[in-house]
């Protein structure tokens, strides 16, 4: 007669001594014992399927916690029970750490060699249990097999009569999964007379809902749940079941919904991966607006350069507005690349202030005139003849009236009109400036005229290039209008008849009173200044700026040379850029204010990068201020002004010997 296969348990531990002694006692209690000093080793040997697994949860790869974790998440090492031991973790806490992790049982050390072979033994025999359960539930599937959902049908009494295969495949599967919980096994030798409340609360990790079925007769409608069933979704659904008008009984449906939850995981995934594109390319933006940013910042100060010193002519000075505004309209479409969908949401920030819509109006028809001209159109704008006072974002505004002007100009055949004409109408109490754009160029459709301003609705019509920039099109600009508080509509007779927009912005009831023009401001006495930036242009035309309002200055092209000439010069103020080779900008002030003689220069950040992140990173890296490029002369000067007045008014520090 064959002896009887001797138990096969795994032993994992990194403790020569300790193995050995396992090794000893489980070997004369009748085991097999295989032996792994990690984690990894350990994981190899179970795809083996001992009957046990041992396992220390100190190892020197992998954690036990998480080599517990792994294995319960194989499905094919998932059913082996593993007891895991420890001598270093044997709070009450790190049992429950290991319990929740998957573990069946937790032993701290020492123990005793009979503890740790009941303990093994106990472990096997319900394994032995689970798998007994699982054969015996091979004796009920002969009713309902046609139907692929778990079906439990319940009499009058409340109590099962019978089930189908499908669900005693499901609680097989989920015998398998949670060898600890005897319940489910259970079930398996045990259905008949089983009430849905038990069989429901061994089924479902926190017990059958409250109240869930209704079972009584007076219940008499379909009730629904889903929950996780071991390892697959299902929802479960309570039907009432008539024998007699006066009997009521109950059909529980289980149908696996594992697929549809596994579906919607995968569009969760879709979205957290569309969401990591989605950072990567702001933070590409963001580094496409510090490159676009540094040349902006060389034309605007030498822009503020020439006005100082360059001819004052009303040519030249008008030429040089227009190349300051322009910059400045850059500059906000740079900042709107940072969060490109912050424009068709209407997230744009807008910067409100009283204005004449009068004075707009020439500034749009002076940037739009170049297209139309080049088109031969002939443009007719009536404004009135007092001021229409508006409050709004001036830059804002001027982009509504330069995209319906060049959207009127591109879509009018050559040789066409265009009218422009401004008006205030009251309304109620309410007053308006009413703008109308109108061409006679290739029209709308009646049925396009509610969806032209939808985000990529027409091709034929949409503006989404027209106007360069970032393309906002007919979409951003009822954006615009409407963060205004405005509205917009179009209007044509349809195809070859022209076209017509009107807009509709809420006007001032009182006409602002005038401010008092504040002059180009420059700091106060004389200071020692060093500019470290990499841009050549920029880092002369900031040179010269400095000079001519009568300071000392230095400059260097790196990090490390700025950091040793800040060091060695003691400047009283340090701009500095951050994107800078060597070393960028936030260590050359990190290391700065680490030394003596760094801690009594005030660092101000003259940078592209821009954003909130931007700004935390520089002041903790130790600069006193944040300026994003390009610079405003005055704001600079104020910055220069206000740090160099904060840095006199503290307190001397130590210095350098």
């Amino acid at each position: 007669m064959p002896e009887p296969k001797r138990p096969v348990v795994l032993n994992v531990n990194d403790d020569e001594t300790t193995r050995y002694l396992i090794r000893k006692i489980l070997g004369g209690a009748g085991f097999t014992v295989r032996e792994a000093q990690n984690g990894e080793e350990a994981l190899q040997l179970a795809t083996t399927r001992p009957d046990l697994i041992v396992l220390d949860i100190k190892l020197p790869d992998i954690s036990g916690y998480e080599v517990c974790r792994l294995l319960k998440a194989n499905s094919a090492t998932s059913s082996i029970p593993v007891l895991q031991t420890s001598a270093t973790f044997v709070t009450s806490e790190r049992r429950v750490q290991g319990l929740e992790g998957g573990a069946d049982s937790y032993l701290t050390q020492p123990f005793e060699a009979v503890e740790l072979i009941a303990m093994v033994r106990a472990l096997l025999r319900a394994r032995k249990a689970e798998e007994a359960a699982r054969t015996a539930a091979n004796d009920w599937e002969a009713t309902f097999d046609g139907i692929s959902d778990g079906v439990c049908l319940f009499g009058a009494d409340g109590r099962l009569r019978r089930h189908n295969s499908a669900f005693a495949a499901m609680l097989a599967r989920l015998s398998a999964t949670r060898s600890l919980d005897p319940r489910p096994a259970a079930l398996l030798t045990q259905l008949d007379g089983q009430t849905p409340e038990e069989l429901l609360g061994a089924l479902l990790p926190a017990g059958a809902p409250r109240g869930w079925p209704d079972v009584t007769t007076s219940a008499g409608q379909r009730q629904s749940t889903e929950a996780l069933v071991g390892e697959h979704w299902y929802r479960i659904t309570a039907d009432p079941v008539a024998y007699t008008p006066e009997a009521q009984g109950l059909a529980l449906i289980f149908s696996d919904i594992t697929e549809r939850k596994r579906l919607e995981e995968e569009r969760r995934h879709r979205a957290d991966t569309l969401a990591e594109a989605d950072r990567r390319k702001d933070e590409f933006l963001a580094m496409l607006a510090h490159e676009l940013r540094n040349p902006l910042n060389a034309i605007s100060t030498a822009v503020h350069i020439q006005n100082r010193i360059g001819p004052q002519d009303q040519q030249n000075v008008r030429l040089r507005a227009t190349i300051s505004r322009q910059t400045s309209h850059l500059a906000r479409l740079v900042d709107d690349l940072l969060d490109v969908s912050r424009i068709t949401r209407g997230k744009i920030l807008l910067k409100k202030e009283p204005f004449d819509l009068n004075e707009l109006i020439e500034r749009a028809v002076t940037t739009c005139q170049l297209l139309i001209d080049s088109r031969r159109h002939q443009l007719s704008v009536s404004v009135p003849e007092e001021p229409l006072w508006l409050e709004g974002d001036t830059l804002r505004i001027e982009q509504i009236l330069v995209n319906l002007l060049n959207n009127a100009a591109k879509y009018t055949d050559t040789g066409g009109r265009i009218w422009l004409s401004i008006a205030r109408e009251q309304q109620e109490n309410k007053a308006f400036a009413v703008i109308h754009v109108r061409d006679t160029g290739m029209g709308i459709a009646s049925d396009q005229l509610e969806s032209i301003f939808d985000l990529f609705v027409q091709e034929d019509v949409s503006l989404a290039r027209s106007t360069g920039g970032l393309g906002i099109g007919l979409t951003m600009v009822r954006g615009l209008v409407q963060l205004h508080g405005g509205s917009i509509q179009a209007q044509s007779e349809g195809r070859g008849r022209g076209s017509e927009f009107i807009v509709r912005l809420p006007a001032l009831k009182d006409v602002p009173l005038p401010e008092a023009s504040q002059p180009e401001r420059s700091p106060t006495g004389r200071l020692r200044v060093l500019v470290v930036e990499d841009n050549p242009d920029a880092l002369e035309l900031v040179q010269n700026l400095l000079e001519l309002w009568g300071h000392h200055v230095e400059a260097a092209s790196d990090g490390v040379t700025g950091l040793e000439m800040a060091l060695t010069m003691k400047p009283d103020v340090a701009l500095i850029d951050i994107g800078l080779p060597a070393m960028d900008g936030y260590e050359v002030a990190s290391r700065l204010r680490a030394e003596a003689a760094g801690r009594n220069i005030a660092l101000i950040a003259v940078t592209g990068y821009g954003r909130d992140e931007d700004r935390r990173r520089a002041y903790e890296a130790g600069f006193d201020e944040h300026l994003v490029k390009p610079v405003n002369p005055t704001r600079l000067a104020e910055a220069i002004e206000r740090q160099t007045r904060s840095l006199r008014a503290r307190p001397p520090g130590p210095t350098s010997p």
